[in-house]
C-alpha cells in the first residue's frame, strides 16, 4: 500500500491568508494537532497546534511560512516510510506531495495503524512486491507458483482497490525470500506489472527499523 492511497479527502488545509484563530478552530472541529499550509496547489509547510497556540489568534498563517518545517511523503512512497516521518517529526498527520512540492491530500495516524493491521507477518524477513493488474488477470494460484518456482513462499497477502476510480487493484505480497530479483525477473516474463517493490536483501533492517520506530510512536 502507497501513501497515496492512505489520504483522507476530507482533511482540511490552510492558506497564508487564514488567521491563527481559523487554523485552531479547524484543528478543534477535525480532531487535528497538525494542518499543512497550502498556497493554490504548493504545500508550504506544516502547523503543529502547540505552535499556533502561542500566537495571537489574529494573526495570519503566512507570517509563519518561513518557520515551518515540510515534513511529507511522495505518492508513490510505501506506507512504511510514514514511521519514520511521525517519529522524527512527533507528528499525527502526514501530508503526500509531488516532488515539485503540490499538495495531493493527508493521512492521520488512524488511517496508518488500520493499514498496517492488514499486512501480517510484517516483522518476519522478506520483502514486498505490489502488482498492478485488472481484477480478471488476479489468480493468486498463477502467483504463487511463480514465487514457489524461485524457492520462496507468500507470507501474506491483500488486495486493495487504487483510488480516483480506477478500475485496477493492488496486490501486496509479502514474501520470505530476503533477495527477490529472481522473482521479479519472472513476474516480468510473465508480463505482470510490478507496481512497487521493497528488497529485504537491502531494505530489510530498514523495514524493521521503521517499524520499531512506528510502534515507538505508538507507544509515546
Amino acid at each position: 500500500m502507497l501513501a497515496v492511497d492512505l489520504i483522507r479527502p476530507d482533511f482540511p488545509t490552510v492558506q497564508s491568508s487564514d488567521t491563527v484563530g481559523h487554523a485552531l478552530g479547524l484543528m478543534e472541529d477535525f480532531k487535528l494537532t497538525h494542518l499543512p499550509l497550502v498556497d493554490g496547489s504548493e504545500y508550504k509547510g506544516l502547523f503543529s497546534e502547540s505552535f499556533l497556540l502561542d500566537n495571537d489568534e489574529e494573526d495570519t498563517l503566512g507570517e509563519f511560512s518561513n518557520q515551518l518545517a515540510k515534513p511529507a511523503l511522495f505518492r508513490d512512497q510505501h506506507l512504511l516510510d510514514a514511521f519514520a516521518l511521525m517519529t522524527n517529526f512527533k507528528i499525527g498527520l502526514i501530508p503526500v506531495t509531488t516532488p515539485d512540492h503540490l499538495y495531493i491530500g493527508s493521512f492521520g495516524k488512524s488511517a496508518l495503524i488500520a493499514a498496517i493491521g492488514s499486512i501480517s507477518a510484517v516483522q518476519q524477513p522478506g520483502g514486498i512486491i505490489i502488482l498492478d493488474m485488472n481484477p480478471t488477470d488476479y489468480s493468486l494460484t498463477q502467483i504463487a507458483q511463480i514465487i514457489e518456482g524461485n524457492d520462496a513462499r507468500i507470507l501474506a497477502s491483500y488486495i486493495s482497490v487504487q483510488p480516483g476510480g480506477s478500475n485496477k487493484i493492488d496486490l501486496t505480497l509479502k514474501i520470505n525470500k530476503e533477495d527477490l530479483s529472481a522473482i521479479i525477473q519472472t513476474f516480468n516474463r510473465y508480463n505482470y506489472t510490478i507496481r512497487a517493490s521493497f528488497h529485504a536483501s537491502s531494505e530489510d533492517e530498514e523495514i524493521k527499523r521503521r517499524y520499531e520506530q512506528f510502534m515507538n510512536y505508538l507507544n509515546m
